[in-house]
C-alpha cells in the first residue's frame, strides 16, 4: 500500500492542518504509526545502546530510529507499561530520565515502529554516574519570527496570525493581557515545525471524578470562540519514590451536548530505577458522545521539560481565519497556537476540522460504523488539570493555572473576572475530595491554584 503524507494549507489564517497523514488505496485515512503488538516486539533483535547519564539530575536522552514513528519505551520488568513517545522528522526521540543514585544501571527497551510498517528496536542501559555532566535536551530547529516592529496595532489579526502571533487583545478593553501579549510579541521565537507521524491514543474519552479547575459558561447572546491557557508544567517528579506519576493540563472550549477542542500539556512519569519522563503538548477534538477522537501532538522534535512556562490559544474559525462557530465538519477549523516561553520556540498556527479528525480515528480503531455526533458550541471554556484515571498518580502538593475566554466580538476576559464555577475532583467511591480549587495572586496577576488533598 503507498502511503503519501498529506499536508494542506489552509487560512487559519495560514496554518499546516494536521488531519489526515495519508490515505489508503480504498480512501481511508492511512498514514498513522500504530503501536507494535506482542508478537513484533518479542520477534525482532534489538540493538544495544549505552548512554551514560549524571546521577541525581534531569537527563535529556536523544535517540536516532524510525522517521515520524510510535514508540513504546518500557522497563524489562514491566514491559506492559510504559510510556509512549513519537519520533521527529529526522528520527529523533527524546525522553527525560532522572536516576536516583550514581553507580546504578537502568535497562530500558525502545519498540518503534513508522506507518510503513518498518520495525525498529533497542535495548537501552542508562548508566548514571556522578562524574558526567547531565544531557540537555537538544536546540530547538526552525525559522526564526523576529520581534513585532512598528506599531503594534497595525495589523489585523488575520495578519498576526500569519506571522505567527497570538491574537492581539483589545488594548483599551483588556489593558493587562494586552500588556502580556507586547510582551511575547515583542520577542523573537524560533517556530517549529510539528510531525504528524505518532497519534496517541483517546485521552479523555468519559466524564470521569479527575478533573479539578474552573469552567465559564457564556452569558445569553455570547458565543466562546477562542480560548487561552498559561502554566508552568508541574514537577511531577519525586513525589513518591518508586510510585508512577502523571499530570495533564489543558485549556478547553465546549458547552452543554456539545463536543471539546481542547489543548495542553501532559507528563508520564515511569519508575525504573530513576524516573523517565515523557512530556508533550498535544491537541484534540472529542465528539459529544464520547467515542471520537485522538490527541495529536503538537510538536514532537523537540522535549519539553517540567517547570517550563507554556502558553495556548484556541481559536474557532471560518476558511478565511474569521472568528465563527458556522459551517460544518468540512469547514469549521479547530486552530490551536502553543509557545513555549522558557525554552524560546513555538508552532505556527495549527489547524484541523472535524472532518480529519473523525476520519484520523476511523482509521486507527478500524471503526467504519459508529456514529459520531460532532456538534460544538462554544457555550463553555475551561481549565483544567487531570490526573489519569486508571492508577493512583502521585501529584505536586498545588500549582497555577491561568486562562482567559474570547468571545465572538473578539473581547478577552479573565477567568477570575467572569461568572465561573470550580470544578472539585472527587473520589465518588470513598467520598475523598482529591482536588480544589481557588485563585491567588502570582508574579503580580491572579491565576488559579490547583490543590491536591488526597491521591484515592
Amino acid at each position: 500500500m503507498s502511503i503519501q503524507l498529506r499536508i494542506a494549507l489552509f487560512s487559519c489564517p495560514v496554518v499546516i492542518a494536521l488531519g489526515l497523514v495519508g490515505c489508503s488505496s480504498d480512501g481511508t485515512a492511512g498514514g498513522v504509526a500504530k503501536p507494535l503488538s506482542v508478537e513484533q516486539r518479542s520477534t525482532r533483535a534489538a540493538e544495544v545502546v549505552k548512554v551514560d547519564v549524571r546521577a541525581q539530575a534531569d537527563n535529556f536522552v536523544a535517540l536516532q530510529t524510525l522517521p515520524r514513528a510510535r514508540c513504546h519505551l518500557y522497563s524489562e520488568e514491566r514491559p506492559a507499561e510504559g510510556t509512549e513517545l513519537g519520533s521527529a522528522d529526522d528520527g529523533m526521540v527524546v525522553f527525560q530520565f532522572t536516576p536516583e543514585l550514581a553507580d546504578k544501571t537502568a535497562y530500558s527497551n525502545l519498540d518503534c515502529q513508522d506507518s510503513t510498517g518498518a520495525i525498529a528496536k533497542y535495548s537501552i542501559e542508562l548508566r548514571s554516574r556522578s562524574d558526567v555532566p547531565a544531557l540537555t535536551a537538544p536546540k530547538p530547529k526552525g525559522r526564526i519570527r523576529p520581534p513585532l516592529s512598528g506599531d503594534p496595532n497595525a495589523l489585523t489579526q488575520a495578519q498576526l496570525h500569519a506571522l505567527g502571533f497570538p491574537s492581539r487583545p483589545d488594548h483599551v478593553k483588556n489593558p493587562d493581557r494586552y500588556k502580556r501579549w507586547l510582551d511575547l510579541a515583542s520577542k523573537p521565537m524560533t517556530i517549529v515545525s510539528p510531525s504528524a507521524g505518532i497519534t496517541r491514543s483517546q485521552r479523555f474519552a468519559s466524564w470521569t471524578p479527575n478533573w479539578a479547575g474552573v469552567e465559564v459558561t457564556a452569558n445569553s447572546g455570547t458565543t466562546y470562540l477562542g480560548a487561552y491557557g498559561q502554566w508552568y508544567i508541574p514537577n511531577v517528579l519525586k513525589t513518591a519514590q518508586n510510585k508512577d506519576s502523571g499530570l495533564a493540563s489543558w485549556v478547553g472550549i465546549y458547552g452543554v451536548e456539545s463536543g471539546i477542542w481542547q489543548a495542553g500539556t501532559d507528563t508520564n512519569i515511569y519508575w525504573n530505577n530513576g524516573y523517565q519522563a515523557d512530556t508533550y503538548a498535544w491537541y484534540e477534538f472529542i465528539d459529544k458522545s464520547g467515542p471520537c477522537c485522538l490527541a495529536q501532538p503538537i510538536t514532537l522534535t523537540y522535549p519539553l521539560a517540567v517547570k517550563d512556562e507554556v502558553y495556548f490559544e484556541l481559536a474557532l474559525t471560518d476558511l478565511d481565519g474569521n472568528l465563527s462557530i458556522t459551517g460544518n465538519d468540512d469547514t469549521q477549523y479547530l486552530c490551536a497556537l502553543y509557545v513555549n516561553l522558557t525554552q524560546g520556540w513555538q508552532s505556527d498556527w495549527q489547524a484541523t476540522t472535524i472532518a480529519e479528525q473523525v476520519a484520523n480515528w476511523r482509521y486507527y480503531k478500524g471503526d467504519y460504523s459508529t456514529p459520531i455526533d460532532t456538534t460544538l458550541n462554544g457555550q463553555k471554556v475551561g481549565l483544567i488539570a487531570e490526573r489519569q484515571n486508571n492508577l493512583p498518580r502521585f501529584l505536586p502538593a498545588a500549582y497555577f493555572i491561568d486562562g482567559y475566554t474570547m468571545d465572538q466580538n473578539g473581547s478577552w476576559t479573565w477567568f477570575g473576572d467572569s461568572s465561573y464555577d470550580r470544578i472539585l475532583m472527587k473520589n465518588f467511591t470513598t467520598n475523598n475530595i482529591l482536588a480544589t480549587t481557588g485563585y491567588n495572586n502570582i508574579s503580580g496577576y491572579f491565576a488559579f491554584q490547583v490543590n491536591w488533598w488526597n491521591y484515592y
